[in-house]
Parts: structure tokens; C-alpha cells; sequence
């Protein structure tokens, strides 16, 4: 045997070996910075679904409120109808994976002052006053649920009244 032959071969096999060891390396990595990834790629998640739910819960407000402030026939709009065209809004749009609907409680939906005690021409609503819609809604965290607790989505309209036309 040609010396230079043993000794490329002994080269060959120790490197051989070095690959086989190394290949074990790379799934201990990948199985330490996966569960990181992980939880990184889910709260970017989370987070865009709470910023997009509190963009829903501010347009619902606000769509309440402009169809609040309108007229049907010389006669303002009653709670019912608002509170009705707010959940409407927010089923149509929000993101809740079936978890919880608003309106289940009354705290839910706050309309001030409320339509339905003075339904009247312009006795108590003349052009200056105000109707305000908030809509409140607890987010449950869907991946983080068991690390955070429930938040508080609140968004506050508040629109001018349109003076009813004399009849």
C-alpha cells in the first residue's frame, strides 16, 4: 500500500465522521429556536387581530352614532335600532373565532342620551346636543390566554344631533 493512499483514506473517514456528528447539531438548534419562532409568529398574530377588533369596535361606534343622529320621518331613531346597526357591524367584521359576541351583556353597548325616552320633534334634542356611542368589549387572547388576561376593547363616538325639518 502507497502511504499517501492510508492516509487520504484516514482523512476521508475522519471526515466522514465529523459530518455525522454535526448533523445531530442542527436539529437540537432547530428544536430550540422553533418553539421560539413560534411564540414570535403567534403574538404578531395576536396582536394584528387586537389592533384590527379595536379598528371594528371604533367604526361600529361611529356607524351607530351617524345613523343615531338621523331621522326617520320626524321621529328620532330608538336604541333598539342603534344597538342593532352597532352588533350588526361588529358581527360582520370581527375577528372572534366564535369565542364571544357583543351585546351579550347590557354593559355592552352605551347610548347616551337615550332615544327612546324623548322620541318627539325637537324638545330634547335640538341641533347642540350631543349623542355619544360606546361600545365595550372584552378580548380574549386566543394563543396568550393562558399568560394574559382578557383586555378591555372601548370605543367612544360622539356626533351632533341633526335638527329634525318642521313639518
Amino acid at each position: 500500500m502507497n502511504i499517501s493512499k492510508i492516509f487520504i483514506r484516514h482523512g476521508r473517514c475522519h471526515q466522514k465522521r465529523n459530518m455525522d456528528s454535526q448533523r445531530g447539531v442542527a436539529m437540537v438548534e432547530f428544536a430550540i429556536v422553533l418553539p421560539l419562532l413560534l411564540i414570535l409568529m403567534f403574538g404578531l398574530i395576536e396582536f394584528g387581530l387586537v389592533l384590527y377588533n379595536k379598528q371594528v369596535i371604533t367604526n361600529a361606534s361611529r356607524e351607530g352614532a351617524r345613523y343615531g343622529i338621523s331621522s326617520e320621518d320626524g321621529i328620532r331613531i330608538s336604541e333598539n335600532k342603534i344597538r342593532n346597526i352597532i352588533i350588526d357591524y361588529v358581527d360582520t367584521h370581527m375577528i372572534t373565532f366564535g369565542t364571544d359576541e357583543i351585546g351579550d351583556e347590557l354593559g355592552d353597548i352605551i347610548i347616551t342620551p337615550n332615544p327612546q325616552t324623548e322620541t318627539t320633534k325637537n324638545n330634547y334634542y335640538d341641533t347642540y346636543k350631543n349623542l355619544i356611542c360606546t361600545v365595550n368589549y372584552e378580548y380574549g387572547f386566543i394563543a396568550a390566554g393562558l399568560l394574559l388576561s382578557d383586555i378591555n376593547l372601548s370605543a367612544t363616538t360622539v356626533m351632533k344631533f341633526e335638527k329634525i325639518p318642521e313639518s
